[in-house]
């Protein structure tokens, strides 16, 4: 009866909607997010066709505003704007041919999320999203055999679609905090390539945990009621 009882508080909290959540309320804040991911890699070198093995280092640094409105309880509608560093290192394990990529990228995303609160502070927010982003790499070679000629760089406009699954903290009334708990997302992408002119199309999908690193979300709440 007591396990009965708190699925019911449960359920009932996530449409009961409190005064950060309410309809008519806006969010006003940044992202800040940060990826490192490890691995094994075989890179293959386009230029003379030889193939070496590498240990793969990326790491990721994200900001950017981030702004929502509540067109309904519980329901809020929004959009973000975001940067992002990334750097990828393949350190070559025989020490012939390797490759470091930057990368700069600008994206933007158009939201709707529904949240469910379990209590007024903390929660969870999930909902679909789709987005857009352009990015600029410069792939330089790393290692004995690394030659200045094969450098390469490459420009990417991208579209994107998924679903995101946040926790929701709220320490006091106007000010929230989020972390992002898991990304569905599937990618379409278009890079051109100079000046190899390895121009290609990707399709892809991720899914990107905690694990992989951590994205949160702080924002001020302008209540509605």
């Amino acid at each position: 009866m007591k396990k009965l009882l708190l699925l019911v508080t449960a359920v009932c909290s996530c449409f009961a909607a409190n005064a950060q959540t309410s309809k008519g309320s806006q969010t006003l804040g940044f992202n800040l997010g940060y990826t490192y991911d490890k691995s094994d890699e075989t890179l293959h070198n386009s230029f003379d066709g030889t193939v070496s093995d590498a240990k793969t280092k990326v790491t990721d640094f994200s900001v950017g505003p981030v702004y929502s409105y509540f067109i309904a309880d519980k329901w809020d509608i929004g959009v973000s704007l975001q940067y992002d560093a990334l750097v990828e290192n393949d350190y070559p394990i025989d020490g012939m041919f390797g490759e470091k990529e930057t990368v700069n990228r600008y994206s933007t995303a158009i939201f709707l999320r529904k949240y469910c609160m379990f209590t007024d502070k903390i929660g969870i927010r999930s909902g679909p999203h789709v987005g857009y982003y352009r990015e600029h790499a410069k792939a330089v070679g790393t290692g004995t055999e690394a030659n200045p000629d094969n450098d390469l760089n490459s420009t990417t406009h991208a579209f994107s679609a998924g679903l995101n699954l946040d926790l929701v903290f709220y320490p006091s009334k106007n000010i929230g905090v989020a972390a992002s708990i898991a990304n569905l997302q599937y990618t379409h992408a278009k890079t051109k390539t100079l000046p190899s002119h390895d121009d290609k199309t990707d399709e892809k999908f991720n899914l990107n945990v905690i694990s992989n690193g951590l994205l949160i979300s702080v924002f001020y709440v302008f209540a509605g009621k």
